[in-house]
């Protein structure tokens, strides 16, 4: 019978442990934040068009930086040799759409995508363009 008594205290201890774990939660991480406070790498491009994924394939590895300007810096290495680009982005209002435009603008990262993934390691990006359809996989570095 003593053993009972401590079932109500033990019960009341044990609910009031799991409700404080249960309140506390992290602040979202806004889309703009995500790109900005990272630096990516382009881990892999996948296009329905052969000759766009002929092309695409310099761009991998290639290391892109979002500023809070909204400017865009690519750095890659074409034939061992360093080039960068630059270029401008912006996000739709709901945050499901990147827009790039890069110097040149004809590039095949020049567009708008839909965000399919954007967490603090990964985003996975889909340009769809008439007839072809574009993916770009990136990592954070």
């Amino acid at each position: 019978m003593k053993n009972a008594n401590y079932l109500p205290l033990l019960l009341m201890i044990t609910s009031s442990m799991v409700l404080s774990s249960c309140g506390k939660t992290d602040p979202a991480v806004s889309r703009t934040q995500l790109l900005t406070q990272n630096t990516w790498a382009l881990n892999t491009f996948t296009s329905s068009d052969p000759n766009v994924q002929a092309s695409g394939v310099i761009l991998k590895g290639s290391v892109w930086q979002f500023k809070t300007d909204k400017t865009l810096a690519v750095t890659l290495t074409l034939s061992g040799v360093p080039a960068t680009g630059t270029g401008t982005w912006s996000l739709s209002s709901d945050e499901q759409q990147l827009t790039i435009t890069t110097i040149p603008a004809n590039a095949t990262s020049s567009g708008t995508m839909d965000i399919q993934t954007l967490n603090s390691t990964n985003m996975d990006l889909v340009q769809s363009v008439p007839g072809i359809i574009n993916h770009f996989n990136f990592v954070k570095k």
